[in-house]
């Protein structure tokens, strides 16, 4: 598999899916006493690690794609006691994941309380800055959940401006999706604000005619990882992630 991130849309996930038998299987690693040395593995379906067909990794990509993966997300296993597979696992936003731990710190500002994740999430600052910040640095709350630059984005949208974290709240969108979507990816504001679901559930439409990606592949008998990497990852049109050989 090619290491380069740019010619690869799974980079990101492959990275994940190592991290994990790292985790719980490579003794040498400081993280493996919270997981392999306390019984967490890994599933014997995606741990196989044929060199020639791995099986193993396209077994959990495959889980992966089906299951809700975007690049927003990370792996959250259900329960923390048992391994990685597929009936343990999901993903879920940094939010979800964060407010799972046993160990989250608690934020209160303006009289609410809400855990680093959430208020992340809220004010847009970026989850691991806004830890660094408060358990590292020690700010104080108000400068802490500050960020005028990153968090007063000015939008366009249908006539009005505001900033981006205003129409966040208002259209019920998950701020740094949203910010990745406009500034990242460089998608167009009505994209970025309309269009929902993950993977699995994106309507695409295609020649007057809207269904899901695995949808589409049935009919036109297309690769469904390649169709769904070029969509979901590439961010390519409808006509070209089709119509392309």
């Amino acid at each position: 598999m090619t290491k380069n991130p740019r010619n690869n849309p799974y980079y990101r996930l492959n990275n994940i899916y190592r991290g994990i038998k790292t985790r719980c299987y490579n003794s040498n690693r400081k993280e493996y006493e919270r997981y392999g040395g306390r019984g967490i593995t890994m599933c014997e379906e995606w741990r196989d690690s044929d060199r020639r067909t791995h099986k193993g990794w396209e077994a959990f990509k495959q889980w992966s794609l089906l299951n809700g993966y975007t690049d927003e997300k990370t792996i959250d296993r259900i329960d923390n006691n048992k391994g990685y597979s597929p009936e343990n696992c999901r993903w879920v936003s940094v939010t979800v994941q964060a407010n799972n731990k046993r160990t989250n710190h608690f934020i209160t500002h303006n009289g609410e309380t809400k855990t680093i994740a959430q208020w992340s999430e809220e004010v847009g600052v970026n989850y691991g800055t806004l830890q660094s910040r408060v358990t590292r640095n020690k700010m104080n709350t108000e400068k802490a959940l500050k960020n005028e630059n990153y968090h007063n984005k000015m939008i366009t949208y249908k006539g009005q401006t505001k900033p981006l974290s205003i129409w966040c709240k208002e259209l019920n969108l998950i701020y740094t999706k949203t910010y990745s979507r406009l500034f990242k990816y460089h998608w167009s504001v009505e994209k970025s604000f309309e269009l929902q679901g993950n993977s699995t559930t994106l309507q695409i439409t295609y020649k007057n005619k809207t269904q899901s990606i695995a949808d589409w592949c049935r009919e036109l008998k297309l690769d469904y990882v390649k169709i769904n990497g070029r969509i979901s990852h590439l961010h390519w049109s409808a006509e070209k992630a089709f119509e392309t050989k």
